[in-house]
């Protein structure tokens, strides 16, 4: 989106739109509504504009929306990293202090923050939220220190008086919340100030930030906070989000966001299915496949992955040497569109590797018979099937070919890790197991050499397999050393990749470099796994976080 086609903050209305009634009704009661009718806000939002920021109401939809962001940050990340612009008709907000910047995203949205300044202008209302930020300013200087008045005394043994003039204090806490506010005002304001109050508005603030580095030359009085000062900061706040209309984008290292596409959550859905997408690409990349895009096209100067959400016939991405993505692929012969199917040539001949469809029951909508009817539906494309639901279901039971959530940090991403795993690594080329022996490692043995049992019965482990810790070992019997114990009953020591590396290479053949399952928590005395990698064609990484 360039500078020019910026639009202004959303409305109070088009934001509580997005909250659920049942917990708006509870933030109504808090902001002191009595008519806690959604609709009749979303009708005259100027019943709520002086009562809550528009950053407040958007914490609220992060609060029931919040892995939208993640969804989001995973498709730039994956994005750029391939050199593909990203593009968006969503509208913009203001969202202050929600969610840390990735570089990415900065790089993304720093050039929305030099238009954003330059779009301040004068409405009816500005004048009057400075008049009540300015109180509210007052209130926290006047509450800021304590400037006892002097008072007459008289002297001991004489009928004299004289002047006593106590010593002022200041409080910590609220100088620190004043400064705070005061940049945050500050840090809006556009430059030039070319409009008479915003050059009253800077001159306030000066002139406040004067009076505090006064006060802070007087005593500290240790006095511990007695209110959170809610009401002052939302006054500052509502200022500050009029003044800058989409927001001021903090260019540190550590920078928060402030900018969301809102409309996103209009389209749950769909960018569920996109990070999806992403997700599996960029996890079948990390261990060592290569990824090439389909499906780019130049638009203004930019490199824009398309992606169709109908009928696409053809890949979206070439995986390896033997590997086509199809996203939202309608195949010629069969009247289903999954979301998902991986083939093993460009023009989807013959049976699919692998068939995902996408569920986002964000309201349980489905049922499990209406998971197993998907996977049926599915069955005569070939391959694996997999239902991959975005929510919990905590209440359905367990199904071998369901997998769900599958989101964000979510536990479902192990399953679907495993299905890739079953999926590109094949009975006639299998895996070899290489397991730390590590003494870190150890809480974590039990549950990987479960994981790795299961592998080698399916036959995607090799009978040879590979123990290391301050040595590495080559061995046979995969699936008797489990079943007997003899792995988890082996000395735990230390962990080092040297010895690794001599036995990979006397084990490897000489033109084909092996695929390895290596279960371990990545605590090397000697190297890190990102220097490893040279030793295999495809590193698949078993880590304590897959095991949970």
């Amino acid at each position: 989106m360039k500078p020019s086609r910026l639009r202004k903050a959303l409305s109070h209305a088009k934001l509580v739109g997005l909250i659920s009634v049942k917990r708006w009704e509870a933030l109504a009661v808090e902001i002191g509504l009595t008519d806690k009718d959604r609709n009749a806000v979303r009708n005259t939002p100027s019943l709520i504009e002086h009562r809550i920021s528009r950053t407040r109401l958007l914490r609220e939809v992060l609060d029931e929306h919040g892995s939208a962001i993640a969804m989001v940050a995973d498709i730039v990340a994956f994005l750029e990293q391939h050199g593909m612009a990203v593009r968006t008709t969503s509208d913009v907000a203001t969202l202050p202090g929600i969610e840390e910047l990735k570089p990415q995203q900065r790089k993304l949205l720093s050039h929305w923050n030099t238009a954003s300044r330059r779009r301040w202008k004068r409405d009816q209302d500005v004048e009057m939220l400075w008049r009540e930020a300015s109180n509210a300013l007052d209130r926290l200087l006047e509450s800021s220190g304590d400037r006892p008045h002097s008072r007459c005394k008289l002297r001991r043994g004489t009928s004299l008086y004289r002047y006593d003039q106590p010593d002022s204090t200041y409080h910590e806490f609220e100088v620190g919340l004043l400064r705070q506010q005061i940049e945050r005002i500050e840090n809006a304001l556009p430059d030039p100030l070319d409009d008479e109050l915003l050059k009253e508005i800077a001159c306030k603030c000066s002139a406040i930030s004067t009076e505090l580095d006064e006060l802070a030359k007087a005593q500290e009085s240790g006095q511990h906070p007695t209110e959170g000062y809610e009401e002052e900061i939302e006054k500052v706040t509502i200022l500050v989000e009029r003044i800058t209309l989409t927001g001021d984008l903090l260019d540190s290292a550590t920078g928060i966001a402030d900018l969301l596409a809102v409309s996103v959550f209009r389209n749950l859905p769909q960018l569920y299915e996109a990070w999806l997408l992403c997700f599996i690409l960029a996890t079948l990349e990390r261990v060592g496949y290569p990824v090439v895009l389909d499906q780019v096209r130049p638009v203004k100067g930019n490199q824009v992955w398309n992606l169709r959400y109908a009928g696409a016939k053809q890949p979206v991405a070439m995986v390896g040497a033997n590997a086509w993505i199809f996203f939202q692929y309608k195949a010629a012969s069969h009247p289903t569109m999954p979301d998902f199917a991986i083939f093993d040539n460009p023009s989807a001949n013959g049976k699919a590797l692998a068939v995902f469809d996408a569920k986002f029951s964000e309201l349980h909508g489905y049922s499990m018979s209406d998971y197993v009817g998907t996977l049926e539906k599915y069955k005569d494309l070939g391959g694996r099937v997999l239902v991959l639901e975005y929510e919990t279901r905590d209440r359905l039971k367990f199904r071998p070919r369901i997998v769900f959530s599958v989101r964000p940090t979510g536990a479902g991403l192990t399953r679907l890790k495993s299905e890739l795993f079953g999926i590109f690594v094949t009975e006639q080329a299998p895996a070899i197991a290489v397991i730390d022996q590590s003494t870190s490692f150890r809480p974590f043995l039990p549950k990987a050499l479960r994981y790795i049992l299961a592998g080698a019965k399916a036959k995607r482990l090799g009978d040879q397999y590979i123990l290391f810790g301050s040595e590495a070992v080559a061995k046979t019997g995969l699936i008797k050393a489990i079943r007997s114990r003899e792995i988890e009953n082996t000395t735990p020591g230390g962990t080092t990749l040297a010895p690794l590396r001599r036995t990979l290479n006397a084990i490897q053949s000489a033109s084909v470099r092996p695929t390895l399952l290596l279960a371990t928590d990545g605590e090397f005395e000697d190297g890190t796994l990102s220097g490893f990698r040279e030793q295999a064609e495809v590193i698949w990484v078993l880590e304590p976080g897959d095991l949970d």
